[in-house]
């Protein structure tokens, strides 16, 4: 397997404490990979649960073709908004409302509605999965799509992957149409953007990051394992992994360029940037964004590496094999997060 380099190494700091198209074709007979024998599969471990096909309204009932596979602050908003704009269409208020059981009817009020349905995290545990395409408006020209920052990585308390689930209940005619986006940002500083995003949010409690560290630990936190799950399921070249610092914080234009060529959505191409969404601290009256202690920062790069390792090969490999997306950008290494060195 070829070997790259995981990170660019860019100065620390010091400072004292003070511091505060139309739809695309096909690509091939099946996107799902390994077709009809891996939905058997799927089938076969719900232990003879019977799978009914729902009868839809004219006005709503299409499955999406697109899905953006998210991990919180890894882009998911602003991925979703700039689709969005270019012609993708979410989830419908009124569809929801209208078909969904009375025991999932929450989700149409969900907060960021309609952009994180978090229907199939629901269905998967709660059941009536086959309700999934209900929400969605029947538009032949437009291509539907669903955008949930929960959707790359399994479920908790099920053995069942979103990726299984979700070729359990697509009618096997959607397969070929089916595209996933992935986004991945180095995983110590997502982590540490996720813990301020929740701190000021009021829903995380823990004084400091590495508190915060030591109570959800690393073990179950790597993306190698999550892009894997899909990988399994679904054909890689249905699969666009994007690296998130080369995409918001590099060129913009060319990572348009690229979802335009994946998605159909041509308008992507003529846009030169992305629109900044749930950034810390963009809302009034945040605090100055904090820094990271370097000793906190070098003790989880050195917890992540061999699975950051595994994956920046892994999409290599994609690459030199030629299984990726032809418009997948090259995904490079990662940038080491920023840090500072607290001096007494």
């Amino acid at each position: 397997v070829h070997s790259v380099s995981l990170y660019t190494h860019p100065r620390d700091h010091v400072c004292h404490r003070s511091f505060a198209r139309a739809a695309p074709e096909p690509r091939s007979a099946l996107s799902l990979r390994d077709g009809a024998p891996a939905l058997r599969a799927v089938a076969g471990s719900q232990k003879g649960k019977t799978v009914a096909v729902p009868t839809m309204s004219p006005a709503c009932g299409k499955w999406p073709s697109l899905f953006i596979l998210g991990a919180a602050k890894c882009g998911t908003t602003s991925l979703s908004a700039a689709l969005t704009e270019a012609g993708a269409t979410l989830a419908s208020t009124t569809c929801c409302k209208t078909h969904l059981p009375a025991s999932a009817s929450h989700i149409c009020r969900n907060p960021g509605w309609p952009k994180e349905t978090q229907f199939l995290e629901h269905c998967m545990a709660n059941g009536g999965c086959e309700s999934y395409p209900r929400l969605y408006e029947t538009n032949p020209g437009g291509q539907a799509m669903d955008a949930t920052p929960l959707l790359l990585n399994k479920p908790p308390g099920t053995n069942m992957t979103h990726a299984r689930w979700l070729a359990l209940f697509m009618p096997s005619q959607w397969w070929p149409h089916a595209r996933f986006i992935i986004s991945i940002r180095e995983p110590v500083a997502r982590l540490f953007s996720w813990y301020n995003f929740a701190k000021h949010g009021g829903w995380e409690h823990a004084k400091t990051f590495w508190a915060y560290m030591k109570e959800k630990g690393t073990k179950h936190m790597a993306y190698v394992n999550a892009v894997t799950q899909w990988r399994s399921v679904w054909r890689r070249d249905a699969i666009l992994i994007l690296n998130y610092h080369r995409t918001f914080e590099g060129d913009q234009p060319a990572a348009l360029a690229a979802l335009a060529s994946f998605t159909g959505l041509q308008r992507l191409s003529h846009a030169s940037s992305f629109g900044k969404h749930n950034a810390y601290p963009s809302v009034k009256n945040a605090s100055p964004s904090p820094k990271m202690d370097c000793g906190v920062r070098d003790y989880l790069l050195r917890s992540f590496s061999e699975s950051t390792k595994q994956l920046l090969d892994m999409i290599a490999h994609d690459h030199i094999a030629g299984t990726a997306p032809p418009e997948e950008p090259a995904f490079g290494a990662f940038p080491t997060p920023g840090c500072v060195h607290w001096v007494p």
